[in-house]
């Protein structure tokens, strides 16, 4: 039998398939209720007084707060996902008049109306769900966790740091324009990837397949670039690149049980490649790029690989994925 300690993040989903059966579904349950003895709901594993039903044979009142809470699942959870895709490239593809645009342009121009469609879509539907703490909208918990980020955050800073130093002379409206796409880029797809797909998946699956399945989506959403800036195979190395990074992302998330500090890594690694393609310093190392881009994520997956594997002390085991056990 395996310690606990030697199993990191065992029943994690499994915990979390449990606690979910034991909710109301349909808030219909009724119970039985034995003289002397405490009732069970029969439809759960609460007691009577733990499901809100007061009298044998009667039905529990809902507020109108539980009835209008959704639960993540698989299922919604991938028909959320098409309904952020449609508006991340559906309302590029608008804006941009049908036809293709490079990435450096469509984050350089203006505010990405799509981008922050996405974000506000992903979040209202992150906000309505029943545990918002799965879908990772809480604070990192415990604070120490927060330490977990030093390695994303230390590689992401210092891409920035190189793309600033490197003879930039890009406009400083441009510059605002790029952090604030680039913002709302890392935190819609944090919010969608890390936590609404993620929670999804959890719903059904272990921590690992989870990862990978949640990390093997995020991707194949960026090798649909290639349709809207008509380069295709680029779009395929980023596919392979985003990949590596979604596991390395989605361990961390797990660990802190908050998206919020990688949302913000995502949103400084975005910005520092968009500095170097708004500033053409990519285009001297341009056959090497492809090949650069996936050495520069595999620090990121394995240290991804890592956490998943050491899963200990931040994230105790019989916790779903928001942290609640």
């Amino acid at each position: 039998m395996q310690s606990e300690e030697a199993a990191p993040f065992i029943g994690i989903a499994a915990a979390a398939r449990g606690r979910q059966a034991g909710r109301y579904r349909s808030g219909m349950y009724r119970t039985r209720i034995s003289a002397g003895m405490p009732a069970a709901c029969g439809q759960c594993p609460k007691l009577a007084f733990d499901c809100n039903v007061h009298l044998p044979g009667t039905l529990p009142r809902l507020s109108k707060a539980s009835m209008k809470r959704l639960r993540i699942t698989l299922p919604l959870s991938l028909g959320v996902l098409a309904g952020w895709l449609a508006l991340t490239i559906g309302v590029g593809w608008i804006t941009s008049g049908g036809g293709t645009q490079s990435l450096g342009d469509a984050a350089s121009v203006g505010i990405g109306p799509g981008w922050l469609l996405a974000a506000l879509f992903a979040a209202a539907f992150a906000l309505a769900s029943d545990d918002r703490r799965a879908a990772g909208l809480c604070a990192p918990r415990p604070w120490k966790s927060v330490g977990l980020v030093w390695l994303p955050l230390l590689y992401a800073a210092l891409m920035v740091l190189a793309a600033l130093g490197d003879q930039l002379t890009i406009p400083r409206a441009t510059l605002l324009v790029l952090a604030v796409n680039m913002l709302a880029v890392g935190l819609s797809e944090e919010l969608m990837f890390r936590g609404v797909l993620l929670a999804g998946f959890l719903d059904r699956y272990t921590a690992w397949q989870a990862v990978f399945a949640s990390s093997a989506i995020f991707g194949l959403m960026h090798a649909l670039n290639g349709f809207t800036t008509g380069d295709v195979p680029d779009a395929l190395w980023q596919s392979g690149g985003a990949f590596l990074q979604g596991v390395g992302y989605a361990a961390v998330r797990l660990r802190t049980r908050s998206i919020w500090p990688m949302a913000v890594v995502h949103g400084l690694w975005d910005f520092s490649l968009m500095l170097q393609l708004v500033s053409g310093a990519q285009q001297e190392t341009a056959p090497l790029r492809p090949y650069v881009s996936l050495l520069l994520v595999m620090p990121i997956f394995l240290y991804g690989l890592y956490l998943l594997w050491d899963g200990r002390g931040e994230a105790p085991h019989g916790a779903t994925a928001g942290g609640t056990p």
